[in-house]
């Protein structure tokens, strides 16, 4: 019984693609029995040749990705076939038949096709140099700032590189883009590396933070408050940071 109870149903990952169009998209065979399945072969009327999958897991997923020219009528209809062998050595098949309505694409999107793109890569954006192309991050620098000014929490900023993050950090140094907050931006690139293994020692990681609160200090016009409680005042020689010990 657990053998003959072989259960595949296919869906697609999009319900709507543009008319008149070269269209890619992911079709999804979820495999519904107790058992695997072996040497799956997957065919469609919208791919030439055929997908092949040597074990197909039981309560798992296979995604397949089609591709086609798409028509003026509402939608395109195709079936999915397959074929494949239960563990016993059964061929056993199938098939669907899937519907994705086509949709005509707004002349608005249309023109955005041949507009400029309006994100800039290359060297970080900071607001003296960059503000006339750091574009797009207003939401996300006010969400970060009011993060900050409401709870202090620990914020990670993660993506792709180039994808602009150094240049974010640098649109929120100093004291006036967060009330009551002096924000530095601090690298590790420039920490000096252990000499018997891989990676920065910790003493380097907490020098590096020290330098880079230094540095932004003496750029405000401020008294500073040392940790000893003395204070260098407005126009004194600026910090030095000391070789680690």
């Amino acid at each position: 019984m657990i053998l003959a109870n072989v259960s595949i149903l296919v869906s697609s990952s999009v319900k709507e693609l543009e008319k008149n169009s070269d269209v890619e998209f992911s079709i999804s065979l979820d495999n519904q029995g107790f058992l695997p399945l072996k040497n799956m072969v997957v065919e469609t009327s919208l791919i030439l040749g055929t997908v092949t999958l040597i074990i197909c897991a039981d309560h798992a997923s296979m995604e397949v990705s089609l591709s086609c020219k798409t028509s003026n009528a509402d939608r395109i209809s195709f079936t999915v076939m397959w074929r494949a062998e239960t563990l016993a050595g059964k061929q056993v098949s199938g098939s669907s038949e899937l519907a994705i309505k086509l949709k005509q694409l707004s002349e608005e999107f249309k023109s955005f096709e041949t507009a400029s793109n309006p994100y800039v890569t290359g060297s970080p954006l900071a607001p003296e140099n960059g503000a006339l192309v750091f574009y797009g991050r207003e939401t996300l620098l006010n969400q970060i700032q009011r993060q900050v000014e409401a709870t202090g929490n620990v914020i990670l900023l993660e993506g792709n590189r180039r994808a602009g993050k150094t240049s974010i950090l640098k649109h929120l140094e100093g004291n006036k883009t967060i009330p009551n907050w002096l924000v530095v931006y601090s690298s590790l690139q420039g920490a000096t590396g252990a000499s018997d293994k891989v990676g920065v020692p910790t003493e380097e990681v907490f020098r590096e933070i020290a330098k880079s609160i230094a540095s932004a200090i003496t750029k405000l016009d401020i008294d500073v408050p040392l940790p000893d409680g003395k204070i260098i005042l407005v126009g004194k020689p600026a910090l030095g940071i000391a070789k680690v010990m």
